[in-house]
């Protein structure tokens, strides 16, 4: 499970998930806090932490060794196949509690103590017969038709295996529901003191009694360096402990570190990918930083996005893999990825260098967007900072972008549109939205607003289809930071009146004062959207995305008419007919 890092002892000692390695115990974007300790104090069974090609790793301990003077851990995730060995020096701690959303569960043993001895002889037995199996193998010859005998025998064990493991895993019982308002309201604080030129009040942070949680909905929210700013406009907030504020600042320097290394890799990258003669534009990640925060506080992220043209991928793909980046899988999964996602990962071999996300398109295909990629790439620009430059989209093709990514990860921010929601029920961890992410175009916003041609960006919106989804954005980021510029941008895009028929929600008055009055507490159906917010490990996708395949195959008459380039309202019931169909063969790579 690779995760991120957040520094320091037991106040910081949390990590943030991503991947699902540890499934279904941990679920995506979940927070793990963890004591530090020695690698004799670990026993098999214990979840632990440790560092793994410049990341932290949160999987089960089955085994150790003694090797030499130094123990050796043996580590597996439960969704994982394979075990493998590390050093004990890269151990940073034991996994003792975790979050996701408001649920909370111990992972220190203190539940039942059988079933997490099963669970751990289970998964070393698993690793046992998976290494015999690969070594017996690759002897070649007559070993090599095992895998016709191990395929079908691991498609018919898996259901048993999953109904075991998640047996096992009540080993881990779920705890009370932890209140999380104090500490949003709190973040939501901070977060808006960007974008407002005003005292924040004398008693602010007073009443937080959980700093933990503070930041670990902050890490969550990526804004953990904005909090080393304070609340009173640059300096240190007085409410927070000494303690944190220094750790706040060891996490500043280290996201400035591992960007110092992405810009190196950016060189190597920039300059094999422009010698290859491969079209291609930086997304986010270090151009962001180096344009947007630079003065700011540093921006953290996790890869570097690319997106090149589809009939440059393969080029792309062979002239990143000649200095070092590399896609795990092979042939087969390379062509079912092309087939039904938008972007390959790949990973570096040399230490400090940043994942890759190599795309052939900015969004995935589930949805009614007309985005025409080829001329994105058309229109892209350098962009220089000291001795650094590589291209990126135009400024209104990063806006939209920028829009689009917040609106694909908030799958419902428009049920709260519509519900009229405050501010902290966008900003629940299992919301799916991010603060960085509307900082990231509030900032954009007030750089470049007035260098930007409205005129042409209206025009391209309307012609990809995407002004519902860009203004949806930018009323959630009113809602969030009612004194960034997305007021100005909504206007500047809509009318008042048209842009409320289309987003269905009340006039921007109400919707401005509800987003400054009281924090309502979720309700049942908020507890619902969290579930089908959550990553489920069975469908290896979020719930929500098939409750809301309705809105992508029965979509209201004036989305269906645009997407399909119809100005005849007469012709709806024909197109309602055939668009399924154009979706499925949209969603299967089969037209565009």
């Amino acid at each position: 499970m690779i995760s991120m890092d957040t520094g320091g002892q037991d106040l910081f000692d949390v990590v943030r998930t991503s991947g699902r390695s540890m499934a279904p115990l941990i679920a995506d974007n979940s927070i793990i806090r963890f004591v530090r300790v020695s690698s004799e104090a670990v026993i098999p069974g214990d979840i632990i932490v440790f560092r793994q090609e410049g990341r932290l790793v949160a999987h089960r301990l089955i085994a150790t060794r003694a090797s030499g003077a130094t123990i050796e851990l043996r580590e597996k995730g439960d969704n994982c196949l394979r075990a493998t060995w590390v050093p004990g020096a890269s151990l940073m701690g034991k996994a003792v509690e975790l979050r996701c959303g408001q649920s909370s569960r111990m992972l220190d043993g203190g539940g039942r103590l059988v079933l997490i001895r099963w669970l751990t002889f289970l998964s070393r037995l698993e690793a046992d017969v998976i290494e015999r199996y690969v070594r017996v193998k690759a002897r070649g010859g007559v070993f090599a038709l095992l895998k016709w005998v191990m395929l079908p025998a691991a498609v018919l064990a898996a259901p048993f295996r999953y109904l075991v493991v998640r047996m096992l895993l009540t080993a881990y019982p779920l705890k009370a529901q932890v209140d999380s308002i104090p500490a949003l309201r709190y973040i939501l604080g901070v977060f808006r003191n960007l974008f407002r030129n005003q005292a924040v009040e004398p008693d602010f942070g007073k009443d937080i009694d959980d700093w933990n949680m503070v930041f670990e909905i902050a890490a969550v929210h990526g804004i953990l360096p904005l909090m080393g700013r304070g609340a009173d406009g640059g300096g240190s907030n007085p409410e927070l402990p000494l303690r944190a504020r220094e750790e706040l600042k060891k996490q500043s320097y280290r996201i400035a570190l591992n960007h110092t290394m992405t810009l190196q890799a950016m060189r190597e990258i920039t300059r094999v990918l422009s010698a290859a003669d491969v079209s291609h534009a930086v997304l986010k990640g270090p151009f962001l930083y180096e344009w947007l925060y630079r003065d700011m506080f540093p921006r953290e992220y996790e890869d570097v996005d690319i997106l090149v043209s589809p009939g440059q991928v393969s080029i792309a793909l062979t002239t990143l893999e000649s200095i070092g980046y590399r896609m795990s899988g092979g042939r087969l999964v390379r062509a079912f990825t092309r087939i039904g996602h938008f972007h390959f990962a790949m990973k570096p071999s040399r230490r400090g260098w940043p994942p890759v996300e190599l795309h052939w398109s900015l969004v995935d295909r589930g949805n009614l967007y007309r985005i025409r990629d080829s001329e994105c790439l058309a229109r892209i620009r350098p962009f220089g900072t000291g001795g650094d430059s590589f291209t990126v989209l135009s400024i209104e093709d990063q806006f939209i972008y920028l829009c689009l990514h917040a609106v694909k990860h908030g799958a419902i921010n428009f049920i709260g549109l519509m519900r009229r929601r405050d501010a902290v029920w966008f900003c629940r961890p299992n919301a799916g939205n991010r603060l960085l992410w509307f900082a990231d175009i509030a900032l954009l916003l007030r750089k470049s607003m007035d260098d930007m041609n409205w005129q042409l960006l209206c025009e391209r919106a309307a012609l990809w289809n995407v002004t519902e989804d860009v203004c949806e954005c930018l009323s959630v980021m009113d809602i969030v930071a009612p004194g960034s510029p997305a007021r100005s941008a909504l206007n500047r895009l809509l009318p008042g009146a048209q842009r409320d028929a289309v987003l269905n929600t009340g006039d921007p008055q109400s919707v401005e004062a509800h987003s400054e009055g009281e924090f309502a507490r979720l309700t049942v159906t908020d507890r619902l959207l969290d579930w089908a917010m959550r990553m489920n490990p069975a469908m290896s996708i979020r719930p929500i995305r098939i409750l809301l395949l309705g809105r992508l195959f029965f979509p209201s008459p004036r989305r269906l008419l645009v997407y399909h380039g119809v100005r005849t309202p007469w012709l709806l019931p024909w197109l309602y007919l055939r668009h399924p169909f154009n979706i499925i063969g949209k969603l299967l790579n089969l037209t565009r």
